[in-house]
């Protein structure tokens, strides 16, 4: 018999399942056919906008911009063609200005899309390399006339970008020192060092005359490349790591301890803040496993001291708290949490804290403030893994759950969708066909930024409101996203939307967030492992890229390093990783040996299947010893490595979701973590719907 909770999801899943086989072979609401041709001119107009990204207005690019005629891609082609040819031949200051000046053509253009708007941008910036350049080419090395002076002015900040300073200071080594050329540039430069709140550069200042105001920046913002900073901070971490060599030695870690800390306090000026918290976070985290907690507790505290903002309050916060869940001590850990407050902050802290906090407290047996702990987090980000274990949580207690609230699209017609609206997605399209996710994602901008006037040139028969109209446009943009397999910008798209709150949780969001292309060749090549932790691994891992490629050189939809994947099969060549059925094959035999080697726990073969065999073997022996899965999640060194573990199970939980696995979610929370149990749990499911169909 189906609970009410069960008859609930397996009803939700009924419903995700037609509503994917009804548009499974259909083309999205939003799709615009493109021709052969336009992905040409698509390929010429992106080249064109990386190279003016690049500050270069490469002739060649231009050549193949005059020859095309893209209408929808860019309405004033024959603009930017003239306005390009202005600044190229602009050479002397006559010509410069009539070009790039205030009210030269190229401020004057009125772009009429978001593409062109990208193009006047970077056409603007051009005019300001050209305008140092003219200057060098020129030799205005002594005097400038009033319309020089004041088109620096205005751009100075500019020229103190990190890719920009370069230019000035090869024009202020040439400048006569003595001249007042050099004393206005030095003027303009502080003004913007000092209006825009920009740390000055060690080299750039030395070609500067150094004034009362710079002088006074210097001293309150500091100066990037001193070189004294860095002895300061490296004389800081030696003794950070001084303090981690012997932890056994109570008494010498001890007296290192003090040490730091007061090393610390007496060269705060010197040492940067972040590095200073960042290392006494490690030192807290190396002290708590080694179970010097009185010392973990006291550097911990000084962590939490030193905090500035919430970000870092908060992760202060939770190694302290978490010092305390591995200490074991319940009346501790209480006090902590009333002598810091914690739970009359509760709702401005991060989702991990409030689980920690609310997790903690159920431990030691106060479920019913937990419960209450639970729900108000569960309201906050819905899809964020310590929104689904809180959810698992809360579910034993309350034997209820909450279920994603259905969105149900307006009717609009799709022959009212305007011009506009349909330039901009034809060019979506386009950019996503020819691997441009720059421009990709500026015309998602434009798509979140459209009105329903805009966008229809027929009002819908029902009033909608400007939100149920965003919300409808990025369903429907995801839908052509990953249509076109473009899954981890259709990710963005979704996470941003739903950030932002442009977006509620939804079955719609849930499904396209969680997409399942290779499921049927997964099951194909291996009917003994779950296919759908194997798809939450390549989510992961590739976002269904049979191309990708990481900075290591892992490949392929299960980023499978070339030296495994030979190991698993010889002679395999690297480039035959991005071969889908042939990774899926390796990594599939991969990821079960790992499987196999510990005893089905995902904890442990995803981290060494991210961080190696070696480091997991490593961490096992010392800091990966707890019984509760979350207090191991927690505690894997690598930052990288425990963000992988937790999203990977946050994508085995959504697809069972989807899947109408209802055992799944009456696993205990540690044997959710076993592949083995997860695989039986799926088995039972099968039987249950079954029954149901009956």
């Amino acid at each position: 018999m189906l609970t009410p909770f069960k008859f609930r999801l397996y009803f939700l899943s009924i419903v995700l399942i037609l509503s994917s086989h009804a548009y499974a072979n259909e083309k999205p609401f939003f799709y615009q056919d493109t021709s052969s041709a336009d992905i040409k001119q698509a390929k010429v107009v992106s080249s064109f906008i990386t190279q003016l990204r690049r500050s270069n207005l490469d002739k060649w690019s231009l050549r193949l911009l005059s020859k095309i005629k893209s209408e929808p891609l860019l309405p004033g082609l024959n603009e930017v063609i003239k306005l390009s040819h202005d600044i190229e031949s602009a050479k002397n200051t006559e010509s410069f200005f009539k070009a790039c000046g205030n009210g030269g053509s190229v401020q004057k253009w009125k772009p009429t899309n978001n593409v062109e708007e990208i193009i006047s941008g970077e056409l603007q910036s051009i005019c300001k390399v050209k305008f140092i350049e003219n200057l060098i080419a020129s030799k205005k090395f002594k005097s400038l006339d009033s319309e020089e002076k004041s088109y620096f002015k205005r751009h100075a900040r500019f020229y103190l970008l990190k890719d920009r300073r370069h230019l000035l200071k090869r024009y202020l080594k040439l400048v006569d020192r003595d001249s007042d050329t050099h004393k206005f540039i030095s003027n303009a430069v502080t003004d913007a060092y000092i209006k825009f709140d920009i740390i000055a550069e060690k080299e750039l200042v030395a070609l500067l005359d150094i004034g009362n105001d710079l002088t006074g920046h210097i001293q309150n913002s500091g100066l990037r490349g001193l070189s004294g900073n860095l002895l300061f901070e490296k004389e800081f971490r030696s003794l950070i790591y001084a303090a981690m060599a012997d932890l056994d030695d109570l008494k010498k870690t001890k007296e290192i301890v003090g040490q730091v800390i007061s090393f610390q306090q007496q060269n705060n000026s010197f040492i940067r803040q972040r590095v200073a918290w960042l290392n006494f976070i490690m030192l807290g985290k190396e002290l708590a496993h080694a179970k010097n907690w009185d010392m973990a507790a006291e550097v911990l505290s000084h962590s939490e001291r030193i905090s500035i903002g919430s970000v870092q309050i908060d992760e202060a916060t939770f190694q302290s708290l978490f010092m305390r869940v591995l200490k074991g001590d319940k009346k501790e850990l209480f006090s902590f949490i009333d002598e810091n407050k914690i739970l009359k902050r509760y709702d401005q802290m991060s989702s991990k804290l409030q689980f920690w906090v609310a997790y903690s407290l159920e431990a030691h047996g106060k479920k019913d403030v937990s419960s209450r702990l639970y729900e108000r987090l569960l309201t906050n980000n819905p899809l964020s893994f310590y929104s689904i274990v809180a959810q698992r949580e809360y579910q034993l207690i309350n034997d209820k759950s909450f279920i994603a609230k259905p969105f149900v699209m307006p009717n609009i017609a799709k022959e009212s969708l305007s011009d506009e609206l349909k330039n901009t997605l034809k060019r979506l399209r386009l950019w996503i066909k020819v691997n441009d996710r720059f421009l990709a994602e500026s015309e998602i901008s434009r798509l979140k930024s459209i009105t329903v006037e805009q966008a229809l040139t027929k009002a819908p028969t029902q009033k909608i409101s400007p939100e149920d109209f965003r919300r409808f446009t990025m369903l429907r943009t995801t839908e052509v996203l990953n249509f076109e397999e473009a899954y981890l910008t259709s990710f963005k798209v979704l996470y941003n939307a739903l950030g932002d709150g442009s977006l509620p949780v939804s079955t719609a969001t849930i499904e396209y967030l969680f997409p399942k292309p290779y499921l049927d060749q997964i099951k194909k090549i291996d009917s003994s492992i779950d296919p759908l932790i194997v798809l939450s691994l390549i989510r992961q891992e590739s976002a269904f890229n049979p191309e990708a490629r990481s900075h290591v050189g892992a490949r392929g939809l299960m980023q499978l390093m070339p030296a495994t994947a030979r190991e698993l099969k010889r002679g395999v060549r690297n480039h035959q990783l991005v071969d889908p059925n042939l990774n899926l094959k390796l990594g599939i035999k991969y990821f079960k040996r790992l499987l196999k080697k510990y005893d089905g726990s995902l904890i442990h073969t995803l981290a060494a299947y991210n961080a190696g065999e070696g480091n997991l073997k490593r961490w096992m022996g010392t800091k990966l010893t707890h019984e509760d899965p979350l207090v191991i999640i927690e505690s894997i060194p690598f930052k990288e490595t425990r963000k992988y573990v937790k999203l990977i199970y946050r994508n085995v939980y959504f697809y069972k979701y989807l899947a109408n696995d209802l055992d799944f979610f009456k696993l205990p929370m540690a044997q959710s973590f076993n592949a083995r149990a997860i695989a039986t749990a799926g088995n039972n499911a099968k039987s249950d719907i079954a029954v149901s169909e009956e």
